[in-house]
C-alpha cells in the first residue's frame, strides 16, 4: 500500500491539476468574452451606419416572406405572430403552418386574427403532407395560415409554407420565439447592400436566418459566384 507521504503527494498533484484546469477554463472564458465584446462593438458600429429609415420607407426594398411552422404552441403563438406582424419593414407577408396541432393553436389563431377560409391555388413544388385548409386574416393584412396534416416535422412545415410564399427571399423563424421590431431590417441589411451576389444571411447564434428560395448581432452573408 502507498505510504502516507505518497498519498499526500498524490492528493497535492490532483489538487494542482484541478486548480490548473479551472484556471484554463476561466482563461478561455475571458478570451471569448473579449472577442465577443470586440465583435459586438464592430457590428454595432456597422448597424449604426446603416440608414434603416430609408430602407423602411423605400418601395424598392426587397420584399420578404416570413415562414412560421407551429405545432402545439398555444402558449406563445399569438404573441409570436403579433411580434412578426409588428416588424418594421415595407413589404412582407407572414405564412403560418399549423402542423397538426392537437391543442388550441389553430383556435387561438382564428379568434385573434379573425381568420376566414380561402380558396387559394398554388403550385406545390415541394411534396408535403396534405393541406386541410388555408385561411386569410381579416384584421392582419399579409397573414396567411395553412392547416396541414401532421407529418415530417418542422422541415416539412417550412416546405409547405415555402410552396405558398410569394417572395424570393424567405425568413424562417421558430413558432415559440418573440422577435424585435427591427429584426428583419437588420437581417436584410447585408442583402440590400449587394442583392446581385448575396443569396442568404445567417448568424453565429440561433437568430433567424434569411435566404433566397436563412439576424443577429453577428450576421454574415452567403454569396454566389460565377467562378468555377
Amino acid at each position: 500500500m502507498p505510504s502516507h507521504g505518497e498519498l499526500e503527494q498524490l492528493f497535492r498533484l490532483a489538487t494542482l491539476s484541478c486548480f490548473g484546469y479551472l484556471l484554463l477554463v476561466y482563461a478561455i472564458d475571458i478570451v471569448l468574452m473579449v472577442v465577443a465584446g470586440v465583435e459586438n462593438a464592430v457590428r454595432g458600429r456597422e448597424r449604426r451606419s446603416e440608414d434603416f429609415g430609408t430602407v423602411e420607407s423605400s418601395r424598392f426594398t426587397i420584399p420578404v416572406s416570413i415562414l412560421v411552422p407551429v405545432c402545439n404552441e398555444e402558449a406563445l403563438v399569438v404573441p409570436v405572430l403579433e411580434s412578426l406582424l409588428a416588424m418594421r419593414y415595407p413589404e412582407r407577408e407572414v405564412v403560418v403552418v399549423n402542423d397538426g396541432s392537437t391543442d388550441r393553436t389553430l383556435e387561438l389563431l382564428r379568434e385573434r386574427f379573425d381568420l376566414e377560409p380561402q380558396e387559394v391555388f398554388y403550385r406545390a413544388v415541394i411534396p408535403t403532407a396534405p393541406v386541410l385548409a388555408i385561411y386569410r386574416s381579416r384584421n392582419a393584412p399579409g397573414l396567411t395560415v395553412m392547416d396541414k396534416e401532421s407529418g415530417g416535422g418542422k422541415a416539412a412545415a417550412l416546405n409547405c409554407a415555402l410552396n405558398l410564399a410569394r417572395y424570393r427571399y424567405v425568413l424562417c423563424v421558430d413558432g415559440n420565439t418573440v422577435y424585435t421590431e427591427d429584426a428583419l431590417l437588420k437581417g436584410m441589411r447585408l442583402v440590400l447592400r449587394n442583392p446581385a451576389e448575396v443569396i442568404g444571411v445567417t448568424s453565429q447564434n440561433s437568430s433567424p436566418s434569411v435566404g433566397a428560395c436563412g439576424s443577429g448581432s453577428s450576421a454574415s452573408a452567403i454569396t454566389c459566384s460565377s467562378s468555377p
